[in-house]
């Protein structure tokens, strides 16, 4: 089978191709700003440290503050909105 992914009219040939050349981007309001909203809102202790995640080299949660990440990511799915931008336009996007 010769599976295509697609965005618009735009096909690629594997998900690698597709990842490398667009972005998914946080658009109105900018991730900056929900951040600054929920800081400001939450009643919960924020983190001052955090973990790492080996397996993709990203900072993640610490189990103890479970809470406040449920809370942060339960307000960020519902108050956030996304655009799909070139890889370029992206990386270069203030």
């Amino acid at each position: 089978m010769n599976k295509k992914y697609n965005i618009g009219d735009i096909h690629f040939k594997t998900k690698k191709e597709l990842y490398e050349n667009y972005h998914v981007d946080h658009h109105n309001p900018s991730f900056q700003t929900l951040k600054n909203n929920f800081l400001q809102l939450t009643k919960k202790t924020i983190p001052l440290s955090f973990g790492d995640c080996k397996k993709y080299k990203l900072s993640i949660f610490k189990y103890e503050d479970e809470d406040f990440k449920n809370d942060w990511v339960d307000y960020h799915n519902q108050n956030c909105n996304f655009q799909i931008l070139c890889r370029d336009c992206n990386i270069r996007k203030k």
